[in-house]
């Protein structure tokens, strides 16, 4: 069976009206799980196969399927107490290629689906969401380490936003009941997040003050704008860790690299302390708002991404 290219969301405010239907927002990996035969592949959003570094969740999501032929779209997730999920635990695990018993034990995760592609050798992409949805819901799979992403159809979404905001979790993501399920961004779907969240190219790193002094203070950021020049994001330091700073830093030692051609008004004090890499490392940042000129407003640290392309990796909206 071929891989899907996902369908993604647009940001945007929720529309809020009876054509739509409203999901919980989870804070997670995307994901899509190819099963037959009673076996399931995974896969990332750049549909890199990670099979063998969530096998739990493939022989979770196989076992609820008894054996039937489908394809899954969702979200990994670490769940917290909340019912919420927690980007930072999901970390863990998320460069491990294969796992310990101990880890995975350590660390449960579950897979959040959301959307059907493909059941019993048929197709649904053409079909309604409404449709998807009700043959999604008639799987039954809220078992150990798999649910279904809880829905509210024809609800006003920003009444829905405002709840989960007050229980601290990411947003909501509206859903048109008559679109069907399309490759790459789509109208369709709107993602409203309580913050905003996006990926950044790590340009290169500040170094620290005090404790921090021998290591990384701060990241440079950057994207690629439509004709794929790197413009500057801003810099951030909320949000690492010790244990991160380390690592970042011994990552970004190893790639090294002259100052690259930037468009942006980068400060003084930046260029002055800068040490530049290579544009291969994505981070998952959460921010406030961007301004006019780019630069990310409140930004924080929330790790690295290994399931997106650095030449994917745009100016976040």
């Amino acid at each position: 069976m071929s891989v899907p290219t996902p369908m993604l969301a647009t940001p945007g405010p929720p529309p809020g009206t009876a054509a739509w239907s409203v999901e919980l927002k989870f804070d997670g990996m995307r994901l899509m799980a190819v099963c037959r035969d009673g076996h399931c592949r995974l896969y990332s959003r750049s549909r890199r196969e990670v099979t063998t570094s969530f096998p739990e969740v493939a022989e979770s999501i196989a076992t609820a399927l008894h054996g039937r032929t489908a394809t899954l779209d969702g979200e990994l997730v670490a769940i917290t107490s909340l019912g919420g999920s927690s980007f930072a635990r999901l970390q863990r695990r998320i460069h491990l290629a294969r796992p310990t018993r101990r880890q995975i034990q350590d660390t449960p995760l579950e897979f959040a689906a959301f959307d059907l592609l493909v059941l019993d050798d048929e197709s649904t992409t053409a079909l309604p969401y409404r449709i998807r949805r009700a043959r999604l819901e008639s799987l039954a799979l809220d078992t150990a380490g798999l649910r279904t992403v809880p829905v509210w159809p024809g609800v006003e979404g920003a009444r829905v936003l405002a709840a989960v905001a007050d229980l601290g979790l990411e947003g909501v993501v509206s859903k048109k009941l008559d679109s069907s399920y399309v490759p790459g961004r789509s109208r369709a779907w709107v993602k409203s997040a309580v913050r905003r969240f996006g990926d950044a190219l790590v340009l290169g790193w500040l170094p620290g003050t005090g404790a921090h002094s021998r290591t990384v203070g701060a990241l440079i950021l950057g994207g690629r704008d439509e004709s794929g020049g790197l413009v500057y994001l801003g810099c951030v330091g909320s949000g690492l860790s010790g244990p991160a700073r380390h690592a970042l830093r011994r990552t970004l030692d190893e790639i090294v690299a002259p100052a690259p051609d930037i468009t942006g008004a980068i400060p003084r004090e930046v260029l002055a302390h800068a040490r530049w890499a290579e544009a291969v490392v994505v981070a998952d940042i959460a921010y406030r708002e961007i301004s006019a000129d780019h630069v990310l407003r409140h930004p924080s640290f929330r790790g690295i991404k290994v399931d997106i392309a650095p030449e994917d990796v745009g100016i976040p909206d």
